[in-house]
């Protein structure tokens, strides 16, 4: 392994190699200058060695890490100090991402002993988090902790980053990696992509379809049709927190203020517990007829996937009936018109480019407007309270078609443990 910098100080050389070639040395040049060899060379924050048992970067890490334990501990005082849950959010922003640096690369080569010295370091923290002696079984400590063994968590890493490789399209480099079974030279070393199929992980999410990742929108931020607008707001100093007789005046007068609608949408989401069993509810009302539908949004994801799912059906619904003139389209997720009011740029996953597509397509047609608008839920507005309603019928759908994102596939086997 060669690194090339632009500063050539900082070049250098390991090889890789049995132990009866240890001494050897590679005459590797690099304008015309001889690289100097080193045994265990850094190279973008993680520290390699001969073999690749990352010890030393390991060593590095407990290092660091004890370091910034001492500042936890400074801030657990015993009257003063600040509470559990703080500290916990300090460990997993300032101790724990050190840990995790690019350990989907280094942990699966780590040998037993050089993962007990992590546990040890995490251990160390949980129980400055809670205020536990030392003979404290482990188990338990983490557990009134909140956090599970950095083991365990390594295999749900592994597992969601093979899982999101599969998910990328077939020429791209890395589902190659993860299709491409590589023989093992050690059997001590891990091997990710058996770790990805491991089922203990993964078999509650192995039947449903996967929702592919997307690297780049099929939509630009430049085609953007000009007769797409959407608002996350109701006017200046409206707030989600006002009384809903004033939240349902402001949404009354915005909706006057709107231009007058050939075809008004409702659409509404939720999640049984905000992870299971996603629904949504769909009104359409088209002069003197109205459209009601209730959808399967999915066995496991959150309430912000259940309105998403709910706004992409409601704008498949428009482009398949080919219908034309203005159209308003009313969510009660202000968070996912938000988004939307950031353009397609960040789009990243197929639900959302499926969005994109369909808007861009809605508003191709000749004299077509379509406006997305955030109001409130709950604040009795009747095509609200009505797409509700129906996003409970959802439920009895069939979920098992639905397709799981890669989100949900990170979240839900932490939910095992």
């Amino acid at each position: 392994m060669v690194k090339e910098m632009e500063d050539e100080s900082k070049c250098g050389q390991v090889r890789g190699q049995w132990t009866k070639e240890a001494s050897w040395r590679p005459n590797v040049k690099l304008l015309h200058r001889r690289l100097k060899y080193s045994d265990s060379p850094t190279f973008l924050g993680v520290t390699f060695d001969r073999q690749l048992t990352f010890r030393k970067h390991v060593d590095k890490i407990k290092e660091k890490a004890n370091k910034r334990l001492n500042v936890l501990r400074c801030l657990s005082g015993k009257s003063w100090g600040a509470d559990e849950e703080d500290l916990r959010i300090v460990y997993l922003a300032y101790i724990k991402s050190a840990i995790d640096y690019a350990s989907n690369a280094w942990y699966p080569c780590l040998a037993k002993d050089s993962r007990q010295k992590l546990e040890t370091v995490q251990n160390a923290a949980a129980r400055t988090i809670t205020g536990c002696t030392k003979n404290t079984n482990t188990k338990l400590l983490l557990n009134e902790a909140k956090l599970l063994p950095l083991e365990v968590e390594s295999t749900i890493s592994q597992s969601a980053a093979y899982k999101r490789s599969l998910r990328l399209p077939e020429t791209d480099p890395s589902r190659k990696t993860a299709e491409n079974p590589v023989r093992t030279r050690l059997r001590s070393l891990g091997k990710w992509r058996e770790t990805g199929k491991d089922k203990a992980y993964v078999c509650i999410l192995e039947d449903f379809p996967r929702e592919k990742l997307v690297p780049v929108p099929d939509i630009p931020p430049w085609q953007v049709s000009e007769t797409f607008t959407c608002c996350s707001t109701l006017g200046e100093g409206i707030s989600k927190a006002d009384a809903p007789e004033e939240l349902k005046k402001a949404v009354e007068d915005t909706m006057k203020k709107l231009n007058k609608p050939d075809v008004e949408v409702f659409t509404d989401g939720s999640a049984r517990d905000g992870v299971f069993f996603l629904d949504g509810g769909i009104l359409v009302i088209e002069k003197e007829e109205r459209h009601s539908l209730g959808i399967a949004a999915g066995r496991y994801g959150s309430s912000y996937r259940a309105e998403s799912m709910a706004l992409k059906k409601a704008l498949r619904w428009l482009q398949e009936r080919e219908k034309e003139g203005t159209i308003n389209l009313y969510t009660d997720s202000q968070s996912l018109v938000r988004r939307l009011v950031e353009g397609p740029t960040l789009t990243k996953t197929s639900l959302k480019n499926e969005m994109w597509t369909l808007i861009h397509q809605i508003c191709s047609r000749n004299a077509t407007n379509l406006h997305i608008q955030w109001i409130p839920g709950h604040c009795g507005i009747a095509g609200n309270d009505e797409a509700d309603h129906l996003a409970n019928q959802g439920q009895i759908e069939d979920q098992r078609e639905v397709k799981i994102d890669l989100k949900r596939l990170k979240q839900c086997p932490k939910e095992m443990f």
